[in-house]
């Protein structure tokens, strides 16, 4: 707990004076183009104006739409990323320059970007599609509500998936040659390999990165005010654009601290549900869960859980009376024996009692 206290203090410090002025905002009636001095209304903004405003109600959903699908597009291909990344190969650091990148580029440049490629008359997607004859004339690829609540997902996917490659990347380095060794050993092809032992390994950094995710999607503004301006129409108009445009165009200041305030509540809502169904999978483990040494390479996994043979032996033959293990051999036990077999009869032919061939 003491190495928490100064960073706790100095977080603390520079979070505290900006959430309490924009809390004090939040309880008056605090519009600047409306005569008269600011007002104290309590919590009527809370109370009052959020169940009442009927188009704020209204983004709340596509905020949350928006949201899952950021995480859904982003979260399999930082997953791959991370897993090109980390194969031994002269193209990795390349690969890995070249992953980078989007996450380097501004995000307002990122969404004038992806406008320009969107373009409905002279864009890279328009001229793609006339020169493979899907299309003629002119494409409202922003003009729509569909098509553009998808491309404002793939923007903000192809700007977030650098940050969570790096974070799996890292979770991938730790995992131990040897477990793959032993997979290979025992006959596990890349899925078997990837779900017994890549995908247990990332597994909570997994939740860290979909936590990640659903925050960064909950507060993206950059990309929308280039890219749709949050149109058609109110379409891509999520909570972000909405506090945005509450206090820059309407400078409704005391009305858009309380959707802030309550946008906050939101993110902390979904972190804390997402790191409670983390506990509770710690706390209980399905009856079906084994080890990934065990499933994998039983023999491997009881000389490094338990120390002797015998004691080895013994979880074993618990873990195959369990029904846990298959008791037949696999084919790289039985190449191991084998291999083992024959080594112990070369010795035997070589000792100092033996005689001539």
């Amino acid at each position: 707990m003491l190495p928490l206290g100064p960073s706790a203090f100095l977080v603390g410090s520079v979070l505290r004076p900006p959430s309490l002025s924009v809390f004090g905002m939040s309880l008056f009636r605090l519009g600047l183009l409306r005569p008269g001095p600011a007002r104290f209304v309590g919590l009527d903004n809370f109370l009052s104006g959020l169940p009442a405003d009927a188009a704020f109600l209204a983004s709340i959903p596509r905020t949350i739409i928006f949201a899952a699908g950021t995480t859904i597009v982003t979260i399999p291909i930082a997953v791959a990323a991370a897993l090109v990344m980390n194969r031994r190969s002269v193209l990795a650091p390349v690969i890995g320059i070249i992953l980078l990148l989007p996450w380097a580029i501004a995000p307002v440049v990122s969404g004038f970007y992806w406008r320009f490629i969107f373009q409905p008359t002279f864009g890279i997607a328009t001229n793609i599609m006339h020169m493979l004859g899907l299309a003629d004339g002119t494409i409202p690829w922003l003009q729509t509500a569909e098509s553009a609540m998808v491309i404002a997902i793939v923007a903000t996917a192809w700007r977030v998936v650098p940050l969570l490659a790096l974070l799996l990347l890292a979770g991938l380095k730790t995992s131990p040659e040897a477990h793959y060794r032993a997979a290979r050993m025992d006959g596990a092809g890349p899925w078997q390999s990837f779900r017994h032992i890549t995908l247990p390994a990332i597994r909570p950094l997994l939740l860290i990165t979909t936590v990640l995710t659903i925050i960064v999607s909950l507060q993206v503004f950059d990309v929308l005010f280039q890219l749709t301006k949050g149109g058609p129409g109110f379409e891509t108009t999520t909570m972000t654009f909405f506090i945005f445009e509450s206090a820059i165009d309407q400078l409704s200041l005391g009305y858009s601290s309380a959707l802030a305030i309550l946008l906050v509540f939101i993110i902390v809502g979904f972190s804390a549900l997402a790191f409670m169904l983390r506990c509770r999978r710690r706390r209980v483990r399905p009856p079906g869960a084994v080890p990934v040494l065990v499933r994998l390479h039983p023999d491997l996994a009881v000389r490094r859980l338990l120390p002797g043979r015998q004691l080895g032996v013994l979880l074993h033959r618990l873990l195959v009376l369990s029904g846990w293990l298959d008791r037949r051999p696999t084919q790289g036990h039985r190449l191991r024996r084998r291999n083992c077999g024959s080594h112990q009869r070369r010795r035997r032919g070589s000792g100092p009692g033996a005689g001539p061939g």
